[in-house]
């Protein structure tokens, strides 16, 4: 290839090469990360005693035996 001048170019030069420009994209991606929340409920049964009064009634019979006096 000839320069517009008419002129040949006397010298021939290698390729300057720069440094590689690196551009860095992130991705950020969610997936689930499972959570295990134990929980107990106790249920605590108290028994308290309460007095509580029965009756009994009984029932006694005697029987006399009377003299006859006339």
């Amino acid at each position: 290839m000839k320069n517009q001048s008419n002129c040949s170019c006397p010298c021939k030069f290698d390729p300057i090469v720069l440094p590689v420009c690196e551009r860095v994209c992130n991705r950020c991606h969610y997936v689930e990360q499972p959570i295990i929340i134990p929980c107990q409920t106790k249920v605590v049964n108290h028994y308290i005693p309460r007095p509580t009064y029965y009756y009994t009634y009984n029932q006694v019979e005697e029987n006399v035996c009377h003299e006859y006096k006339k």
